[in-house]
C-alpha cells in the first residue's frame, strides 16, 4: 500500500513471493494529479498575484479538477495561516463551495476590500491540491489597468515602478492631511 502518493511514485512495481520457482507479478502504477487553478471574475486564470482597488468587491473562484477516488469533502480558503471560510471577525467575506463528481469549485467573495485584505491567499483541498496567490489592494482606480498589463502573473519592471509611484503619491497625500 502506498499512502499519500506523489507524481514521482509513477512506475513499474514488482511483487515477489519467495517460492521455488519464485512467483513474480508486475504492476504499473499511474498517479493522477488533480489540477487546481484560481480564476478572477473575468474567468481569467490568476497565476501569482492579482490587484484590486480599495473598496472593490473581490470575486475569486478556485477550481479543482481531475480527482480520482473519493469525492472531495471540502475546500478551504486561507489568508496566511488563518482560515477565511468561517471568518466572522472582519465581516463581508463569504465562501461557497460546490462539490462535483470529479472535482470542486469554491468561490471567495470579499466585499468592500481594504488594505488589510492584502496578503497571501491559499485555496486548498486537504493534502490533495493547493494553490497560493498574492492579493494586493491598491489606492485609486488603477487595479484594472494593472491587471490588464499584468496578464498571466508576469509583471514588467516599469509596471512595478508605476505602482511604487502611485503608493508614494498616496502616502505623501496622507502625510499632508
Amino acid at each position: 500500500q502506498i499512502q499519500f502518493t506523489k507524481k514521482t511514485d509513477v512506475g513499474l512495481y514488482e511483487c515477489q513471493v519467495s517460492t521455488n520457482p519464485p512467483l513474480i507479478q508486475y504492476s504499473f502504477l499511474n498517479v493522477v494529479v488533480p489540477r487546481i487553478k484560481i480564476v478572477d471574475e473575468r474567468h481569467q486564470e490568476v497565476e501569482d498575484r492579482i490587484f484590486y482597488d480599495k473598496g472593490s468587491t473581490i470575486k475569486l473562484k478556485c477550481m479543482v479538477e481531475n480527482i480520482v477516488g473519493e469525492q472531495p469533502e471540502y475546500i478551504i480558503w486561507k489568508k496566511g495561516a488563518r482560515m477565511t471560510n468561517y471568518d466572522t471577525e472582519r465581516g463581508g467575506i463569504s465562501v461557497t463551495t460546490d462539490l462535483l463528481v470529479n472535482g470542486a469549485q469554491s468561490r471567495l467573495h470579499i466585499a468592500g476590500a481594504t488594505y488589510t485584505d492584502s496578503g497571501n491567499y491559499t485555496c486548498m483541498m486537504g493534502r490533495t491540491a493547493s494553490l497560493r496567490l498574492e492579493l494586493q489592494i491598491i489606492p485609486g482606480e488603477t487595479a484594472e489597468q494593472v491587471r490588464d498589463v499584468n496578464q498571466g502573473g508576469r509583471v514588467a519592471s516599469s509596471l512595478m515602478m508605476l505602482m511604487a509611484c502611485v503608493a508614494l503619491a498616496a502616502m505623501s497625500r496622507l502625510a499632508e492631511v
